[in-house]
């Protein structure tokens, strides 16, 4: 994305974006209901592109696949250069414009529009987001942060795909965050300082930004905005765990987010016990009992001792602490 897959590419004036999205339109239709395609909205005063950004998904891959999708492309579009590298294909038209086709999970499909439209509006909504563990993704909006993964043993926790859910809690417009309304940038900046966790002083992404050597347009200008507001507008600090409390009262997360805590906390437990396992009991402690048998009948010897007590790794360990040596080794000569 961003025009610089191919060498010497043009930049598109607003006429020439017009055109070739038009274009690309009547050429995806040739494939029907098999695919939902899309474009995230651009912002409504940009005048410059870089490329065209579509976003594809594959209803069903019986009926078409990736590849099929991709040389059917080629054929009806006749680019003069082509690249395929993981879920994106790029193209060069003869004007030398690029198009970009990424391809997403049908669940992920809409979001990724809301996600990636208006430029950085949603980059720069999760720069306050961010300070309070939450994020916009592709996902939708997550619980995440160093702080989920310390206290509560997840890396990130599912919270809304909901449009109008999120838009709710963020106090913002749904139009501004539905993957299909443009926005001006006077109406981004305005929808984001209006928005919930807005603290325009307590930004530590404004000082990595000036340090750039070429800050992208829409956050220099951002950034420009920010110097204009009121300096002693409080800066809002809210603690992880207020935080986390309310977003799962909100969104009525709470059973969810608690079980699925538990279940990672269970995993970790069981990591743990499985490694100590292995450090009372393992294969070379069998081999050296019974030096005839091999790696299989090892595998299968230590799994049928562990099943015998327990249908998990810690009430295993538990039956093995509490077990004289010399009663596993008999009782594995049981099992041979």
């Amino acid at each position: 994305m961003g025009g610089s897959a191919f060498e010497n590419c043009n930049r598109l004036n607003r006429k020439q974006y017009d055109e070739v999205s038009r274009r690309i339109g009547i050429l995806l239709s040739i494939f029907g209901s098999k695919i939902r395609w899309g474009s995230p909205p651009e912002l409504a005063n940009k005048e410059s592109f870089g490329d065209v950004d579509v976003h594809v998904c594959i209803v069903d891959k019986n009926l078409l696949t990736e590849m099929q999708f991709f040389e059917m492309l080629v054929k009806e579009f006749k680019p003069v250069e082509t690249l395929r590298q993981g879920r994106m294909i790029n193209l060069l038209s003869v004007e030398r414009f690029q198009i970009d086709f990424v391809f997403f999970q049908e669940e992920k499909f809409e979001f990724s529009l809301a996600y990636n439209g208006n430029g950085d509006f949603a980059m720069l909504m999760n720069a306050y987001l961010s300070k309070n563990d939450l994020m916009l993704t592709v996902d939708g909006l997550i619980l995440r942060g160093k702080n989920i993964k310390v206290v509560d043993f997840m890396d990130s926790f599912l919270l809304s795909t909901d449009f109008q859910a999120i838009c709710s809690f963020l106090l913002i417009p749904i139009h501004s965050l539905n993957g299909l309304n443009s926005l001006s940038i006077e109406s981004a900046f305005e929808i984001l300082s209006n928005s919930r966790f807005f603290s325009p002083f307590a930004v530590d992404f404004v000082t990595k930004i000036e340090k750039m050597k070429k800050p992208r347009p829409m956050t220099q200008a951002f950034i420009d905005f920010l110097k204009t507001l009121d300096p002693t507008v409080p800066t809002l600090t809210t603690s992880y765990f207020e935080n986390k409390a309310f977003c799962l009262e909100y969104f009525n997360k709470k059973d969810e987010f608690q079980i699925k805590r538990d279940s990672a906390i269970y995993g970790i437990e069981e990591t743990n016990s499985k490694i100590q396992v292995k450090q009372i009991l393992n294969g070379d402690h069998v081999h050296k009992w019974f030096p005839k048998l091999n790696g299989p009948e090892i595998g299968r010897v230590l799994k049928l001792i562990r099943q015998a007590h327990g249908s998990s790794w810690g009430s295993f360990l538990a039956w093995l602490s509490a077990t004289e040596i010399e009663t596993v080794h008999v009782e594995i000569s049981r099992l041979i």
